[in-house]
């Protein structure tokens, strides 16, 4: 079973990865009936594509249990709704070239995972700030645009909404370079209309690939 990764934020809060290596039909097989517009949107994608979308779906599945389905709010935003009516949970999904994460939260939460990819350095002045980009290590700035990327992909999820300017609303405190730490931690959030949300900010390199995700700080 190509379970790569989990990580447990709490008792209560979790991350996941799954490399892809099967097809579709394994992931149907394997879960419940998909509502008819899930069903007519997987029809229009290519197999890879489908097996992805299927994949995370599966991967809450596993995490979760039959006692949670997967639904959508009024914004198109996904949560894990309990069928014994207790507490729902707040989830986040994302799929990059063969490997999907998911996590799964009580607060409102994002994630993101991307394969490494050269031509975002040609992209970065669409979504950094100007002082986002001065605080790019020089040594290494291809890594933390990566990882800016990510975040700003993840506190997008995490708003849930249309309309966002990844460059004038999602914002990222610039990261620290500590040797040796298998996950590391920074600050972030998204402004809009008045209103603010503060995030924490955690990334971790698996392979070539950047994982990337985001949960809200209730005490601010």
């Amino acid at each position: 079973m190509p379970l790569t990764h989990k990580i447990y934020l709490s008792s209560d809060a979790c991350i996941a990865v799954w490399r892809v290596t099967e097809t579709p039909a394994y992931f149907a097989k394997r879960l419940p009936p998909v509502p008819a517009e899930e069903q007519d949107l997987l029809a229009r994608m290519q197999p890879k594509a489908q097996a992805e979308r299927l994949a995370s779906r599966y991967l809450l599945h596993l995490l979760k249990g039959a006692d949670y389905t997967f639904q959508k709010d009024v914004f198109g935003k996904p949560f894990l709704h309990n069928l014994l009516n207790t507490n729902d949970f707040e989830i986040s999904l994302s799929h990059s070239h063969g490997r999907v994460a998911v996590m799964y939260a009580p607060q409102t939460c994002g994630i993101d995972i991307q394969k490494e990819d050269l031509r975002l350095a040609k992209l970065q002045t669409k979504f950094l700030s100007e002082t986002e980009q001065k605080a790019l290590n020089p040594q290494n700035p291809l890594s933390d645009l990566h990882v800016y990327w990510g975040a700003k992909e993840a506190l997008y999820k995490a708003y849930g909404k249309r309309g966002v300017d990844f460059k004038t609303q999602l914002f990222v405190e610039p990261m620290p370079a500590i040797a040796g730490r298998a996950m590391l931690e920074t600050k972030g959030f998204w402004q809009k209309e008045g209103l603010k949300q503060n995030y924490s900010i955690f990334y971790k390199k698996i392979s070539k690939y950047y994982l990337v995700f985001v949960v809200q700080n209730q005490n601010v």
